[in-house]
C-alpha cells in the first residue's frame, strides 16, 4: 500500500487566543496561514495541563509538547513524578542522597527559584532544603531567577518567600543568584555560562550584602529576572573539596551547558580557575547519557517505546529532522522520547541560530536559512517524513516585545507559504500545528506588565489535504496516530492518542 509523504511543521509558541491588540498572532499579517486554514479547515488541540501530563493550571512547553507529539500518548511529566517521589518518601530515602548527607559537611543546592514550572519548580527547591537541613549540614543555595516562564519581576517575591522559609535555619544561606540568561543558556554562549560558573563554583562574582536589595537594584536599572547578573553573598569563596552537590531543575536542555562546565574534566570552552570535586553529585533527573556518568539522577527516565520516529524507522522509511539551534533538542531528543541517538534512516540538520543578545533584535532568527534548506530537501524526494520547527513565535515571544513578535509571526508566515507551495509541487502532505501557546498572549492583565511566559491556550492543527476530521478538538497525543493513518502504517498499541481523521 502506498505510504504517503508527510511534512510536519511545528510553529513553536503559536497558540489560539482571544483577538486583541496584545495577541501578536491576530495582529500580524499572516495571509498564508489564514488561506491554508480557510482552504482545509482546522481543529484545536489541547497543549497544556493534564492533556499533556502536566498539573492542572500548568501551561505547556516545548519539551512537553514535542514528547507528547512524538510519543502519540500522554506522557506523565517529570514535575508530577518528582511530586510523587516527595509524597511517597522515595526521594528522601534514596541511598545516594542519604550517603551525601552523611559524608559531606557542606551541600550545594542549585535550582530555579520560580513557580513557572517549566524547567523546575521552587517547591522542589524548598523540599530539598528541608531534607538536607535535617542532617545539620551547611546548606549553600545557588538560585536561578526566571522571568521567562514567569513574570519578569517575580524574582523578588520568590526570594522573599525563600528567605522567610530559611530565616530560622542557621545552617542554610543563599550564596549566589544568577539570572537564567547566564546559568541556563543552551545556545553555546559560553561567555554567559562562565559568569554563572564564577558565582557558583569560584565565588568570584561581585559581592552583594542583601538578596532583596540586589534584585531591586537590578529592577531599578531596568534589568529583569532573566538577565540578573550573577552575584555572590556573605563570605562565600567557592566550592571546597568533598562538598555535596544537588540540582533541582528537571528539564535537560537548559542545564547541560552549566553541568558540562562543572563536571567535564576535559572542558575547554573557558578557563576554570577552580574545579569542583564533589562527593557523588546528584540531580532530580537524567540530563544525558554523558552527564549520567558524572551526576546521578534520583528519578529514572521513562522508557518510551514505539514513538513516531521509531515506528517510521521500523518500517524502513527515511525521515528528516531540521530546525535551528534553539529547537534542535526538541525535534530530536524530546520528539524521540528522550533518546539521544538517531534511529536508523533518520537524518538531522542543524541551522545555527543568530548570535544576538535577545531575539527581538532579529525576529526572523534563522527562518529564511531554514526554509531554503528545507525547500532543497523537499525537492530531493528522499524523505517519507520531514519534521521541522520554526522557533520564532516562541523565542521572540519570550522577550515580551510585541512589535518584534508580530514581525516574527509575519516572517514565519512568509516561510510557511514557501513550504506549502514546495510540498504541493512534490506530493508532500503538509501538516501545520504548534506545541504550546506564547505569542498569542503578550500582556499580563493581572500584573499590568508585558507577558513573557507561555499561554494555556490550545493550538491549531491543519492537514493540507481533503481529509475529514472526526472531531473538532483533540490533544497533542493525537498527532502521531493521525500521521500514521495518513501514511498507511499501523498504529502501535503503545500509542494511546486518537486518530483525528476518517
Amino acid at each position: 500500500m502506498l505510504k504517503r509523504k508527510v511534512l510536519l511543521c511545528i510553529l513553536d509558541g503559536w497558540g489560539i487566543g482571544e483577538k486583541n491588540p496584545f495577541n501578536a498572532i491576530s495582529e500580524a499579517d499572516k495571509n498564508n496561514f489564514d488561506n491554508i486554514n480557510k482552504t482545509y479547515g482546522s481543529i484545536k488541540l489541547n497543549a497544556s495541563e493534564k492533556k499533556v501530563g502536566l498539573p492542572e493550571g500548568q501551561f505547556g512547553n516545548s519539551e512537553v509538547g514535542h514528547m507528547n507529539i512524538g510519543a502519540g500518548r500522554i506522557i506523565l511529566q517529570d514535575i508530577l513524578r518528582i511530586d510523587e517521589g516527595f509524597k511517597n518518601g522515595s526521594i528522601e530515602q534514596n541511598n545516594s542522597l542519604v550517603e551525601i548527607k552523611e559524608k559531606c559537611k557542606r551541600i550545594h543546592i542549585c535550582g530555579l527559584l520560580s513557580d513557572g514550572g517549566v524547567h523546575g519548580h521552587q517547591e522542589h527547591l524548598f523540599k530539598m532544603i528541608e531534607i538536607f537541613e535535617k542532617s545539620d549540614k551547611q546548606i549553600l543555595l545557588h538560585c536561578f531567577l526566571d522571568g521567562r516562564d514567569s513574570s519578569p519581576l517575580s524574582g523578588i517575591k520568590n526570594m522573599k518567600l525563600l528567605l522567610e522559609k530559611i530565616r530560622k535555619k542557621k545552617n542554610v544561606k543563599v550564596v549566589s543568584v544568577s539570572g537564567r540568561f547566564y546559568s541556563m543558556d543552551r545556545d553555546n554562549r559560553w561567555e554567559r555560562i562562565k559568569k554563572a560558573y564564577e558565582a557558583i563554583i569560584e565565588g568570584s562574582a561581585s559581592v552583594k550584602k542583601d538578596c532583596i536589595q540586589a534584585i531591586q537594584e537590578s529592577y531599578d536599572k531596568k534589568i529583569t529576572d532573566e538577565f540578573f547578573r550573577p552575584v555572590n553573598f556573605s563570605d562565600y569563596s567557592g566550592v571546597e573539596e568533598n562538598d555535596g552537590f544537588f540540582i533541582t531543575n528537571y528539564r535537560a536542555d537548559r542545564v547541560r551547558e552549566l553541568l558540562t562546565a562543572i563536571f567535564d574534566e576535559n572542558f575547554l570552552e573557558f578557563e576554570r580557575k577552580k574545579i569542583a570535586k564533589f562527593i557523588k553529585p546528584l540531580s532530580m533527573i537524567q540530563y544525558s547519557k554523558r552527564l549520567k556518568k558524572k551526576i546521578l539522577p534520583l528519578i529514572k527516565p521513562l522508557l518510551i517505546k514505539n514513538s513516531l520516529g521509531e515506528v517510521l524507522s521500523q518500517n524502513k522509511l527515511n525521515q528528516l529532522r531540521i530546525t535551528e539551534t534553539e529547537k534542535y533538542a526538541h525535534i530530536t531528543y524530546f520528539f524521540n522520547g528522550g533518546i539521544e541517538d538517531c534511529f536508523p534512516e533518520e537524518d538531522r540538520i542543524l541551522i545555527p541560530s543568530p548570535r544576538v543578545e535577545t531575539y527581538d533584535e532579529k525576529p526572523e532568527m534563522s527562518a529564511y536559512e531554514l526554509t531554503k534548506e528545507l525547500e532543497n530537501k523537499i525537492e530531493t524526494n528522499k524523505y517519507n517524513f520531514i519534521l521541522t520547527n520554526f522557533a520564532n513565535p516562541d523565542m521572540v515571544g519570550h522577550t515580551g516585545n510585541l512589535r518584534a513578535t508580530i514581525k516574527a509571526i509575519e516572517v514565519v508566515d512568509e516561510c510557511l507559504g514557501r513550504i506549502y507551495k514546495k510540498c504541493l509541487d512534490n506530493n508532500y502532505i503538509l501538516i501545520v500545528t504548534s506545541d504550546h501557546g506564547n505569542a498569542d498572549v503578550m500582556y499580563n492583565k493581572d500584573d499590568e506588565i508585558k507577558c513573557t511566559t507561555h499561554s494555556i491556550n490550545p493550538v491549531p492543527f491543519i492537514i493540507c489535504e481533503n481529509f475529514k476530521f472526526i472531531k473538532n478538538k483533540g490533544s497533542l497525543a493525537d498527532i502521531a496516530p493521525t500521521i500514521l493513518k495518513i501514511m498507511n502504517i499501523k498504529t502501535p498499541e503503545e500509542m494511546q492518542g486518537s486518530c483525528l481523521i476518517e
